[in-house]
């Protein structure tokens, strides 16, 4: 990625109301029948443009769990044609809260392009000149939600012992006479606190709403990262291995404030300037396939648990041509932002679990680095190497065990020198 001459930075924030004026089904939850009947906390549409004068990115934020990918294209056509951004300059990222609605609505997606366009309209007439600052702290919010069993088999439920990604990144957009125009923070976790039928953030927009009340004039935006397979940590009374969703607004806000606080330590501490140009890289990779799930049943001479790494090997030449070209594939979009030579923001298609998320970071260090799933296009769970022989939700596709090392190293590519 090649890096052009240093200008100050310009930033325009805003953000934009998309509850829904009637009632809709809603996203995440499988069990759930009917439609929302209450609104529990607005839900909005934010987003962040930064120039520096040559270049220039957008991201657009939304508490919701899916953007929709129809929609996304019509509002990255929209900006694109408006703007003259590439897709790589376009970053939408959604917070994946389980109290939104499902947005396949004629009517409310055409509402939602519509505000979406608007809002970008909005940060780019919005921009003054800026500084941004990135710092690093911690919470314990979330846990593991991939269960063991005795035999080593997955459940659906907590994993004190599973991994997670406890760190929480914070951008911070302040104008030149020093006031906080803009609050941007990442973590990995599903915001998946309450089940029910009242629309919300979740802990994302609870938090937000602290932290503008805090910083009165500014805008709070979060981006999702790798948190597939991470849950808030809220287990049940009676069983303590299994999730409680029946907390309700309460336990939304009480999470919601615990993750404000992690945020607001972080601005409490000295953070890094964010300076320099602006580069923005887009690419697709191809994520190879098995051409089926490895079956735990398979016959001699593979049966057996202990033979699931043997099964697979053979499932990976089953499903290569002479050449060991993977025959299936899934493509992934991958987004790389640098802002000067120390900032890389690194975006991914789908619910990226955690272990891939990590894996980024660490071999991104020492640099300042933000890294988010659900970004961009949807296209499900993309597991870890470690979940496919586990098996369990995450791992329903039948990814090879080298998809994990084709995703990194498209990053790595991308984010170049």
């Amino acid at each position: 990625m090649s890096m052009s001459a240093h200008n100050q930075l310009r930033i325009g924030v805003g953000a934009a109301d998309i509850t829904p004026e009637k009632p809709l089904p809603m996203q995440g939850f499988a069990n759930r029948k009917g439609e929302f009947t209450g609104v529990y906390q607005p839900i909005y549409a934010k987003a962040m443009a930064i120039d520096d004068g040559h270049n220039q990115i957008v991201i657009i934020c939304a508490d919701l769990a899916l953007w929709g990918n129809s929609n996304l294209e019509k509002i990255r056509a929209a900006v694109s044609e408006k703007y003259g951004l590439t897709p790589a300059q376009i970053i939408f990222n959604v917070s994946h809260t389980h109290c939104g609605p499902i947005v396949r609505d004629p009517e409310y997606a055409e509402k939602l392009v519509g505000t979406a366009i608007n809002l970008v309209d909005k940060c780019m007439s919005a921009k003054v000149p800026a500084k941004l600052y990135y710092g690093r702290g911690y919470t314990d919010l979330g846990v593991s939600r991939r269960g063991k069993n005795r035999d080593g088999s997955i459940y659906w439920g907590l994993n004190p012992y599973g991994p997670v990604d406890r760190e929480v990144v914070v951008l911070k957009a302040q104008d030149l006479q020093g006031k906080v125009i803009g609050i941007l923070s990442n973590h990995s976790c599903h915001p998946s606190t309450i089940a029910g039928y009242l629309i919300g953030g979740d802990f994302v927009g609870c938090a937000a709403k602290i932290l503008e009340e805090q910083w009165p004039g500014a805008t709070a935006l979060f981006m999702q990262g790798a948190g597939g397979d991470v849950k808030p940590y809220h287990a049940q009374v009676e069983n303590p291995l299994l999730f409680e969703y029946g907390g309700g607004p309460p336990e939304a806000e009480a999470v919601g404030r615990k993750f404000a606080a992690a945020i607001a330590a972080v601005l409490a501490q000295p953070m890094q300037e964010v300076a320099g140009s602006i580069a923005a890289a887009f690419g697709v990779v191809e994520l190879p396939l098995l051409n089926k799930v490895v079956d735990d049943d398979a016959p001699a001479p593979f049966q057996g648990r202990k033979r699931r790494l043997a099964r697979i090997a053979q499932l990976m030449l089953e499903s290569m041509d002479a050449d060991g070209n993977y025959l299936q594939t899934k493509p992934c979009e991958v987004y790389v932002a640098r802002i000067g030579p120390d900032f890389i923001m690194v975006g991914l298609n789908g619910e990226i679990c955690v272990r891939i998320g990590l894996r980024i970071k660490a071999q991104l260090l020492p640099k300042m680095a933000l890294v988010t799933g659900y970004t961009g296009l949807h296209i499900g769970y993309v597991p870890s190497m470690d979940m496919i022989p586990e098996k369990g939700y995450e791992a329903g596709v039948p990814y090879s065990l080298e998809a994990e090392d084709y995703l990194v190293d498209k990053v790595i590519e991308l984010v170049g020198e």
